[in-house]
C-alpha cells in the first residue's frame, strides 16, 4: 500500500485536486458533478479573497465561459446544460451579466445537497453533526471577535455580552438561543478570551 502514497501525493498536491461525491456522479454525470465541486471551490477562493458582489442580499462571484473552460475543459454549450441542470435542483443560482460572464452563487442550504445525496434517508444524526458544525463556526466567531476587541485594548466580559445579546434579541430570545449563548459564554477557551479582554 506505501507504494501508492506517491502517487496520490501527487494527485492531491499539485493544485488540481477537485474532490468529488460518487453520489453526485450517479445521479448528474461526471461532468456535472466536478463542475459542483469546483464551483464549490471557486466560491471559497473569491469569499477568502473578498472577490463576491452582494446581489439581491446574496453574495456571488464571477465566472466566465472561458475561465471555466480552461479549468475543466468543458465546452459553452456543456456549461449552460450543466448549469441550469444545477440550478433547477436548487444548488447554484446563476446570473448571466455581460459578454460570457456570469454571477454564480453556490447554495449554503445544506439541507437540499443532503436530500439530492439521501433521497429515501432523513438521518438525524446528520442534522445534529451540521448543528455540531454550526455551533463550532459561531464559537470560532467569537473568539476570532474577542482577539480584536483585545487588540483594540477594549474590555468586554460575559455579563457585558449577555446583556447585550439580551438587549438586541428582545422578546425574540428562545430557549434554544438561550442555551446555545451559555454554551458559548461556558466554553473554556471562550471563557479565556473574555478573561484576556478584562
Amino acid at each position: 500500500m506505501q507504494k501508492y502514497n506517491p502517487l496520490l501525493k501527487l494527485i492531491t498536491n499539485d493544485g488540481g485536486h477537485i474532490k468529488v461525491n460518487k453520489k453526485l456522479i450517479t445521479k448528474y454525470g461526471i461532468e456535472t458533478a466536478v463542475t459542483y465541486s469546483e464551483l464549490l471551490n471557486l466560491q471559497i477562493d473569491a469569499c477568502k479573497k473578498h472577490e463576491t458582489y452582494l446581489f439581491n442580499n446574496t453574495y456571488y462571484f464571477s465566472l466566465s465561459t472561458e475561465k471555466l473552460s480552461e479549468i475543466l475543459n468543458i465546452s459553452a454549450h456543456k456549461q449552460r446544460t450543466i448549469l441550469q441542470k444545477l440550478q433547477d435542483d436548487k444548488l447554484i443560482e446563476v446570473f448571466y451579466s455581460t459578454g460570457n460572464t456570469r454571477l454564480i452563487n453556490v447554495s449554503y442550504d445544506v439541507d437540499v445537497l443532503y436530500e439530492i445525496l439521501n433521497p429515501e434517508n432523513k438521518d438525524a444524526e446528520f442534522f445534529f453533526e451540521n448543528l455540531l458544525f454550526g455551533i463550532n463556526d459561531m464559537r470560532e466567531f467569537v473568539i476570532s471577535n474577542l482577539r480584536q476587541i483585545q487588540k483594540r485594548e477594549l474590555s468586554l466580559s460575559e455579563d457585558d455580552f449577555s446583556n447585550y445579546i439580551k438587549k438586541y434579541s428582545g422578546d425574540n430570545y428562545s430557549k434554544f438561543e438561550s442555551k446555545l449563548f451559555e454554551f458559548l459564554l461556558n466554553d473554556d477557551c471562550v471563557k479565556k478570551e473574555f478573561s484576556k479582554s478584562k
